[in-house]
This record gives structure tokens, sequence and C-alpha cells, in this order.
């Protein structure tokens, strides 16, 4: 491995921003089931959530293609081969992150007590400290001035 391939290689974090997602509905769920705060709605108000879970997984699919297309690193922290900057991130540096805030957000809307609310910030820190800033330090440190430029065009979240 040269020394341009070994400096484009990061450690890949065992548990992806799925897990954490997942986590996060399970944990609302949970709440929601044993530890309903205040009910905030009712059917089939709730089922406005289901809007926010579609925007989500299109928000996702959207930019997960446009990595696709041009083959580079969808998993954080693994190769980057170029800048996408065409789709959902024209007008965000993180859109599948929104994607996943916006089904968490989704789902607790459809469970409709205030509990699962709790959990979303905490949600929300996780995914910026742990993903979020890392990725963009080492997105500087890979491509340099044109993901600096990138960053100075592009909020990070809307």
């Amino acid at each position: 491995m040269d020394q341009k391939q070994a400096d484009n290689t990061f450690k890949t974090p065992r548990m992806v921003p799925p897990f954490w997602l997942a986590l996060t509905i399970v944990s609302m769920w949970a709440l929601d089931r044993w530890l309903p705060l205040l009910d905030l709605w009712e059917k089939p108000i709730n089922y406005i959530g289901i809007f926010f879970i579609i925007i989500g997984l299109v928000l996702n699919g959207w930019a997960a293609g446009r990595f696709l297309l041009v083959k580079t690193g969808l998993i954080p922290f693994t190769p980057v081969t170029s800048l996408v900057k065409t789709g959902p991130f024209r007008i965000s540096r993180n859109p599948m992150y929104l994607g996943m805030l916006s089904i968490a957000l989704g789902a607790a809307i459809m469970l409709g007590s205030l509990s699962p609310f709790v959990v979303l910030p905490i949600f929300f820190i996780i995914i910026r400290n742990r993903f979020v800033i890392p990725e963009e330090a080492m997105l500087e440190q890979v491509l340099g001035e044109p993901y600096l430029q990138f960053k100075s065009e592009r909020r990070r979240w809307l």
C-alpha cells in the first residue's frame, strides 16, 4: 500500500449509523410503551410521522445512490475516491444523517407520546460526535482544498 492509500484508510466504526438509528427507534418504542410521559396525539394524527419516515428514506436512498454512482465509500471512514456535490449534497453536507434524523422524528411522531422525543437529541449528539465531526476532519485531510471549498459552500445540516 502506497502512502496515498495509507492516508485514505481510517478505522471504520463497528457500530455504523444505521445501528444507532435502530437503537434509537427501539429505545423510543420502549419509552413510549413503558414510560409514556404525555400523550401528544392519537390516530390518525400520528400518521403524519409516515411523511417524515418517507422523506428520510428518500434522502438516504438518493444520497447513497450518488455515492454508488461515483464509486466512493458509502460506509463512514472507508476510502474516499471523490467528493459528491450533486443531488441532495447541493443543499447539505450530510443528507444521509438528515435522512436518519427524519426517520427517527417520524417514528417519534408515530408513537404519539412525549417520551420518544427525549431520545432524538441523544441520537443527534451521537451522530454528530461519532461520525459527522470526525468525517469532516478525515475529508479535509484526504480531499484537502476541494472539500474545504465545498464545506464553505454548504451548511452542515440545512
